[in-house]
């Protein structure tokens, strides 16, 4: 199978390739040979272990990444001259992946269709926009919103982590915890 794909793995690259007993995780610099290494993983996984392509996650650090990989393993599995149903398999960021599982899964959720994820600058960004209705108050304790903002960009995240339940904090009684629920 490697001959076809003109690579020579190293003797711990050919480890990463052929362990079947559970996640794998690659780290290496550029250039070392990891995306060759994830392609001939799934290869092996699909081809000789006879793994659904369901069956098989891989996580990347960018969308660009994982299209790469995607089109690697296709063009590989076509080079092969072989048949497999890729529909079902995982590629994408950890944030890609689970925003699929929130969007198939969404009714098991409190969340509605049209959700938005924000990422760290677009959280900052709506508080700054609405730092009054949130925040409930025009104190910035002289240093501005921006401090402020960041605490409650953290405070939020932590909250969330622990599960706390908005609809609990919007009916404390303490009208800063009713306004971060709302």
């Amino acid at each position: 199978m490697y001959d076809v794909l003109d690579f020579h793995p190293t003797k711990q690259q050919e480890k990463a390739i052929k362990n079947v007993e559970g996640p794998q995780l690659i780290i290496a610099g550029p250039g070392s040979g990891k995306t060759q290494v994830l392609v001939l993983r799934c290869l092996y996984l699909m081809l000789v272990k006879n793994v659904p392509p369901s069956k098989i996650l891989i996580c990347t650090y960018t969308e660009k990444a994982a299209a790469s990989l995607q089109d690697r393993i296709r063009r590989a599995i076509r080079d092969l001259k072989v048949e497999v149903d890729l529909t079902d398999f995982w590629v994408g960021t950890i944030h890609s992946i689970c925003a699929d599982l929130i969007d198939v899964n969404i009714t098991a959720t409190w969340l509605t269709k049209g959700y938005e994820v924000l990422d760290e600058l677009t959280q900052q960004l709506f508080l700054f926009e609405h730092f009054f209705q949130v925040i409930g108050s025009n104190d910035t304790l002289g240093n501005g919103k921006w401090p402020q903002i960041r605490r409650a960009v953290e405070y939020f995240t932590k909250i969330t982590e622990d599960l706390i339940d908005p609809e609990k904090l919007r009916h404390s009684g303490d009208k800063k915890l009713e306004s971060i629920g709302r």
